[in-house]
């Protein structure tokens, strides 16, 4: 078979002893339900249409690869890698024939035996199974059925993890006969699901907060229109010289004459009244003769004044 991916390190899965415990991803692609046919006396079907060792045994599926034997409850997966010695003793016994993806040494051997399981793991395994290609051909266990309602789930619509075993348990009441075979299924059952793969999460990044003014600072007050402080257009003095506040000069109110007086009622466009003007003449005419009389007083010598 070619082209195996193993997901993760299995140096620690090769002791004899090892059980099926790590879940693993192989470089085997199987994108619809396969066809299935059953070996000639044997209780084990092969895919003939796969460039695989792919296998059906005992209601599970067996694929042979470099690494050595997987098996899942699924047609793709995902798989479980199996120890030498828990391996089915039917899926070590198929014919060589049947390998369509045979490594290099089995090229060797005759084609209508099973593999020389002893030659690829050694005296230690050929003596723990030592009676393992011996068997009745008669009292072959038959075939397992076969889960075709797989059928109905390609790769587009492939389930995941609950959904697989919650399909198996509706459509494929069938349990192994054989011991190995059901403590795989079993350990295929408990089999944690892959973690899926986090994705960061982008952060919002935080509101600014509000600024607030100090709460003993006070509003400066605007100054009312036309009684802006005279102070603040004053020059700087130098230090020490004494500031003396500019006085500024009240404003006369609207209308009202430079003496204070009320305004003229001619200049303000009314007609006066003919006996306040002929009392405003006189008053008028008194003043001048009095302005008159005291220049003249003034300007005479002092012997005349005597």
């Amino acid at each position: 078979m070619r082209n195996f991916i193993l997901s993760c390190a299995l140096a620690a899965c090769l002791a004899p002893s090892a059980f099926a415990e790590v879940n693993v991803s192989i470089g085997i692609n199987v994108p619809a339900y396969p066809d299935l046919q059953p070996i000639p006396g044997y209780p084990v079907y092969y895919a003939p249409r796969l460039s695989a060792n792919y296998f059906f045994y005992d209601g599970l599926y067996w694929v042979y690869g470099p690494d050595g034997w997987y098996t899942s409850d699924w047609y793709d997966g995902p798989w479980q890698w199996v120890g030498p010695d828990q391996v089915p003793l039917f899926v070590l016994r198929i014919p060589v024939r049947y390998y369509l993806s045979p490594p290099p040494v089995f090229r060797s051997w005759a084609v209508n035996t099973a593999p020389r399981w002893d030659a690829v793991w050694g005296a230690d395994w050929s003596h723990r199974h030592h009676n393992w290609s011996q068997w009745n051909h008669a009292s072959a266990p038959a075939l397992a059925p076969l889960p075709r309602y797989q059928r109905d789930y390609d790769k587009s619509r492939y389930p995941d993890a609950a959904q697989r075993h919650q399909l198996q348990q509706q459509h494929y009441s069938y349990q192994p006969r054989d011991a190995q075979a059901r403590q795989h299924l079993q350990a295929l059952a408990h089999a944690p699901a892959p973690a899926p793969t986090p994705h960061p999460v982008q952060q919002a990044a935080p509101a600014p907060e509000p600024h607030h003014a100090p709460a003993h600072a006070e509003r400066p007050q605007a100054p009312a229109p036309g009684h802006q402080a005279e102070a603040t257009r004053m020059p700087p003095q130098p230090p020490g010289h004494p500031v003396e506040a500019k006085r500024v000069p009240a404003q006369p109110a609207p209308g009202a004459t430079e003496h204070g007086g009320q305004p003229d009622a001619t200049r303000a466009g009314h007609a006066e009244h003919p006996a306040r003007a002929e009392e405003r003449g006189k008053r008028e005419e008194h003043g001048k003769r009095e302005e008159h009389g005291k220049r003249e007083e003034h300007g005479k010598p002092k012997d005349e004044k005597d």
